[in-house]
């Protein structure tokens, strides 16, 4: 590079934290996300949705999303506290800095062993800050206790975590105790670049669940670089994962294993959005030698399937495709397609043959359902093949801290989800529907649990969903609620939840009432 050239870039570099831009990130929440969607589906047709954590470039976004809520009143100081505004905020015009409290008090009966009384206690706090218009940090920490309804308690026990927010220790006779931290910096050194380090997950999709990289594991510290040019939007995620099945010892822990992903999407139109996917996951130390971070898939611009091949390893690759079209400005249509190994020949021969792994989803988003304003409603089919994620041991596999890094069934099943919400103001009704058929193990590996080796598949060929035990689970939950402060998500829920599970072994059923008082900063999943 030229000196002149050399010597432009330094100044850019040096001048651009003054440059007039922000971007601050809207909390990982699908209803707080589905929102500003349903915003920027009217407003802004280069925005770029489907990787998430989001970017707002309004500091109260929460105006954005809820803008009836956020009118200018005569509130008091307390009402506003309550009401709209965060617990503190610190604002000194370049420097802005807030505080909430973050909770979860439920408490709700069962049908479980003569009427089980449930409950969640959750205490935490939520810390945001902002720099100038280009440095972000947030930090949150939950401390809980809770007893689950008898249908969670053999998951927890047997992985020895609560879904999604860490290791779990025996609380009392029949509850759990647990805790979860995360924060991260987010800084912009210009305004198409954005790099973001920190402990915490990522969301790849525009439905409610994705089968490329969903958030429905634990937290995992991550290395994330952004880049907006054009229409297109290019990020590279590099995170250390942690495989619970190997404790090294005492001192140093569980056993590590590395991810790197890039992710390009491109708004082919002002409507349809086409996004390219790949990540490999290799292990820290295999039996010959320790590898550590593997500086071979460090390069940004790459194809991951050539260099595992140069290398001659056994590396996990995965390549996917994200897709989604708008239209009329109120409704989305959107796709994925997961491959983890493909073959077109034993695909034409319709012989089931185990190592054709691959993963589809197929959704539509409705927002003013019959031009009725705020009644949406969210329709999903999702399908992954037998041994889809799985590899040769959970040192290679697709997952994390004892849960899958895409659809919290693994594979080897079909799903259906509906999702609909109305809402007045602050008053909401909310309703979901999900049914799935999966096939569970029995005593061989039929393809479901990607935490065992696909070497241990009981057959060769003749492979189908819902192969094993073939198993049937519907869930609704049905919530009535009044949002107190969109801030935080602040809510008064009151709710029913049905849940039937039949194979045929079993055909158990659980029935759940519940009142909470809770803020909902995140998403946590317990329907599967």
């Amino acid at each position: 590079m030229s000196k002149k050239g050399t010597l432009f870039f330094v100044l850019i570099w040096f001048v651009s934290p003054f440059l007039s831009y922000s971007q601050y990130l809207i909390p990982l929440e699908f209803n707080s996300n589905n929102l500003y969607e349903k915003y920027l589906l009217k407003q802004d047709s280069s925005f770029h949705s489907s990787f998430k954590p989001l970017v707002s470039h309004s500091f109260e976004y929460s105006e954005i999303i809820y803008p009836e809520l956020s009118k200018k009143t005569k509130k008091s100081f307390l009402g506003k506290k309550i009401f709209t505004d965060n617990l503190i905020l610190i604002d000194s015009g370049n420097f802005k800095l807030t505080f909430d409290p973050l909770f979860d008090f439920s408490y709700g009966k069962t049908n479980d062993n003569a009427g089980k009384t449930i409950y969640n206690n959750t205490r935490g706090f939520l810390i945001r800050g902002y720099i100038g218009k280009n440095f972000y940090f947030t930090s949150r920490f939950y401390e809980n206790q809770a007893v689950f309804p008898d249908y969670l308690n053999p998951f927890i026990s047997n992985k020895n975590i609560v879904p999604g927010q860490g290791r779990a220790k025996a609380f009392k006779t029949n509850g759990w105790d647990y805790a979860m931290a995360s924060g991260f910096l987010s800084y912009s050194p210009l305004n198409w670049m954005n790099v973001q380090f920190g402990n915490g997950k990522q969301f790849i999709g525009e439905g409610y669940r994705s089968l490329l990289l969903s958030d429905a594991a634990f937290n995992y510290p991550f290395l994330k670089f952004t880049a907006n040019v054009w229409r297109i939007q290019y990020t590279m995620l590099y995170a250390q994962l942690i495989d619970m099945s190997q404790t090294l010892s005492v001192n140093v822990g569980y056993s590590k294993k590395f991810m790197s992903l890039h992710y390009l999407s491109w708004n082919a139109t002002n409507n349809w959005n086409i996004s390219l996917f790949e990540t490999v996951i290799w292990q820290k130390k295999d039996s010959i030698y320790r590898r550590g971070f593997d500086v071979n898939y460090l390069n940004p611009v790459i194809f991951f399937r050539p260099v595992e091949y140069s290398l001659n390893s056994p590396d996990n690759v995965l390549v996917g495709l994200n897709t989604s079209y708008r239209f009329l400005k109120t409704n989305k249509i959107y796709a994925q397609l997961l491959i983890d190994e493909f073959y077109l020949s034993h695909i034409r021969k319709k012989d089931g043959w185990w190592a054709n792994k691959y993963a589809i989803q197929v959704g539509m988003k409705n927002y003013d359902l019959f031009y009725i304003k705020n009644l949406d409603l969210i329709l999903e089919y999702n399908r992954t093949q037998p041994f889809t994620y799985s590899h040769l041991s959970s040192q290679q596999n697709y997952g994390h801290y004892n849960q899958p890094m895409a659809h919290p069934l693994g594979a080897n099943f079909s799903e259906f989800v509906s999702i609909t919400n109305y809402r007045i103001k602050r008053f909401y009704i909310r309703n979901k529907f999900i049914y799935s058929l999966h096939g569970e193990n029995t005593e061989s590996n039929y393809g479901g649990d990607i935490f065992l080796s696909y070497t241990t598949r009981a057959k060769e060929y003749n492979n189908f969903i819902g192969q094993g035990l073939a198993t049937d689970l519907y869930i609704n939950d049905l919530s009535l609620g009044i949002l107190i402060n969109p801030n935080t998500q602040m809510s008064l829920e009151i709710g029913y939840q049905y849940r039937q599970r039949k194979n045929y072994i079993e055909n158990s059923t659980t029935k759940l009432f519940y009142i909470s008082f809770k803020t909902s900063m995140r998403n946590i999943y317990y329907d599967f």
